[in-house]
């Protein structure tokens, strides 16, 4: 998930330099804004490349292995977890920070979006999320943070259970 929060970190940051390159009329926060903007596109090239190359019959596995742990270094757009729709979703968010409905209809979309386009996945099931969105007032809760060390990695094998059993 760090590739990911990496990668919409990225988008975030670009976001703001337009933002202020527009409101402040600056040529070169725009430029530097479009350049953060591309980075994670552009260094996706080599990635497409290389796996094109290496899904030749002929091509040795273990330099193949080699070559995509080091792509997995480079910040990559099509190299994150969940696929750049949960990218696009954080950079919503944040764009969508001070307007919680908005996030809810935005989380209600990429959730339809991401069923139609793998509706055997279990990714559309962000959608309950919108359910404690909703209802969140703000405030810190009560913590009960050990609740939170068991109901974690407990939901997350049911989840995974339940996805299982429905394939």
């Amino acid at each position: 998930a760090f590739s990911t929060f990496f990668i919409t970190g990225i988008f975030i940051y670009s976001w703001d330099l337009l933002a202020k390159g527009l409101r402040d009329k600056s040529n070169k926060e725009l430029i530097q804004g479009i350049g953060v903007f591309l980075l994670p596109i552009l260094s996706s090239i080599p990635v497409v490349i290389l796996a094109g190359i290496f899904e030749t019959p002929h091509a040795n596995p273990i330099v193949v292995q080699i070559v995509a742990f080091i792509l997995s270094l480079v910040p990559s757009i099509i190299m994150v977890e969940g696929g750049f729709v949960m990218v696009i979703l954080g950079l919503l968010f944040y764009i969508f920070r001070t307007n919680r409905m908005a996030q809810i209809i935005v989380l209600v979309v990429i959730s339809v979006i991401a069923h139609l386009f793998d509706p055997t996945g279990v990714q559309w099931m962000m959608i309950f999320a919108a359910i404690p969105m909703y209802f969140y007032n703000g405030e810190r809760g009560s913590g009960n943070k050990n609740f939170f060390y068991i109901f974690y990695p407990a939901h997350i094998y049911l989840l995974w259970i339940l996805a299982s059993l429905f394939r």
